[in-house]
């Protein structure tokens, strides 16, 4: 199957606006959102950079700065790692199962760097869904965890192509 014209659908920025981690045995109870603002660029040649932050004041010290690693405690470093995601590599779309313009799976990988190093080299699967409302695009990446226990479903805006 090409899937040149599916790859274009994603080539751009996109802005995230929404995560919800649903334990699979609960599906009303939403875990913990571990990430509030971030962006995920896809570029023309197919590759992917993602980057995630959380926005709660108490799990980014203000005092750190970069470039500068005598400052700060090593346990203020480790909070700002704990709650944060990059990863970039390869993108491709899942040929083995039904895929279009607006619907189908994604794959992330294998990655080629990662600032969680167990991810380096994995690859990330990704159900997508694309669609416009209000004027503006949106793309919804679901996914569940390796055991079946947890979902999430990570929303993004486009913001630029």
């Amino acid at each position: 199957m090409k899937t040149d014209h599916i790859i274009k659908a994603f080539v751009g920025t996109w802005s995230l606006t929404n995560t919800t981690y649903w334990k699979l045995d609960n599906l009303t109870e939403p875990s913990n959102v571990r990430f509030q603002r971030g962006l995920i660029v896809y570029t023309p040649n197919g590759y992917v950079s993602a980057n995630f932050a959380s926005s709660n004041s108490s799990e980014r010290p203000t005092n750190l700065v970069a470039g500068a690693l005598d400052n700060g405690t090593d346990a203020e470093w480790a909070l700002i790692g704990k709650h944060a995601l990059a990863y970039i590599g390869p993108f491709t779309i899942n040929t083995s199962v039904p895929a279009t313009v607006k619907k189908g799976k994604i794959l992330h990988g294998p990655l080629v760097a990662a600032n969680l190093p167990s991810l380096e080299g994995t690859v990330l699967g990704r159900e997508y869904l694309i669609y416009e409302r209000d004027g503006s695009q949106w793309l919804n990446l679901s996914f569940a965890n390796a055991a079946g226990t947890t979902r999430g479903d990570v929303l993004w805006k486009r913001v630029a192509y």
